[in-house]
């Protein structure tokens, strides 16, 4: 069995139950945004209150601050919009960022790969229009709406410090409206997205990333089970393994080919020619399957 992306349907006990399960992948993210030298054990362990040794107790409270703003998603997910949103900053952000729950005032700037991105000006008006654009577009599937709702508020750094952490537990939101799996990177992807996030600040083209994220970001996995059923099988462990080293190797071509690729970073199509394009590319498939 090949490993292919799927559209969850899973009922409101089993979908709570996989983003629970997978808080502490979720917080490890969180971690790895931020360079701390945590493991994923260390993080289970901190989200279950174990003790733990080895981690500074900055760190310590830093992870369960996420974990908190994790349990609010879990609390508020089904009517989230822009107020909840500062309120989730609120909780993520208290003692790691100035303001907590309220929006940026000066200029702000992110570190990349291509050095130090300076964000454009937050305009209260725009960015909670943004936004709730993004989170109530309901013409988008939940996959593409999570991936959305990760690389705006990752790009437009509307908060003074933890933008990225914030970002990562709402883009939960529309999975779990919709019983529509989890959102974390993988650890194996993690260098490799944010690469290609530093990439999309400066391009402010998001079709690449948001493509891959879906490839790649969205699962069922909650770090020990697949919560599919006919995904709860060997065959398909490896296939996803063997997924996840494939875009660490090869990066996006690895999972979403070349054609795909060349065409989501050309210069973006009219939808004509995106119909075009598509007709064209089926039409070539065809011909290979008939010779």
């Amino acid at each position: 069995m090949a490993y292919q992306t799927k559209q969850f349907h899973f009922d409101l006990e089993t979908e709570l139950l996989l983003f629970h399960k997978s808080t502490p992948t979720i917080l490890h993210d969180g971690a790895q945004f931020e360079g701390m030298p945590v493991t994923l054990l260390q993080t289970e362990a901190i989200a279950n209150n174990d003790y733990i040794t080895g981690v500074r107790p900055l760190e310590i409270v830093t992870l369960h601050r996420m974990h908190e703003g994790a349990q609010f998603v879990a609390q508020n997910y089904q009517n989230f919009d822009f107020q909840s949103l500062l309120a989730l900053h609120k909780i993520v952000g208290n003692g790691d960022a100035l303001n907590p729950g309220m929006l940026r005032t000066g200029m702000g700037g992110v570190n990349t790969n291509k050095g130090l991105f300076i964000p454009d000006k937050v305009v209260p008006e725009i960015v909670e229009k943004q936004f709730n654009t993004i989170v109530n577009n309901r013409d988008l599937a939940p996959e593409n709406r999570a991936a959305k709702i990760f690389t705006y508020l990752s790009r437009s750094q509307i908060f003074n410090d933890t933008n990225k952490r914030t970002a990562l537990l709402t883009a939960n939101v529309p999975l779990l409206q919709e019983g529509a799996g989890v959102f974390y990177i993988p650890e194996p992807a993690m260098d490799n997205i944010l690469h290609m996030m530093g990439n999309f600040y400066y391009s402010n083209d998001d079709r690449l990333l948001v493509a891959t994220l879906k490839e790649i970001a969205v699962s069922d996995y909650d770090g020990k089970t697949f919560y599919d059923p006919s995904h709860q099988n060997e065959e398909y462990a490896r296939d996803y393994k063997r997924h996840l080293n494939a875009f660490k190797g090869l990066g996006s071509k690895g999972v979403l080919g070349k054609e795909t690729v060349k065409r989501l970073t050309s210069p973006e199509l009219t939808n004509n020619q995106e119909q075009e394009y598509l007709s064209e590319l089926a039409n070539q498939q065809e011909n290979n399957l008939n010779q």
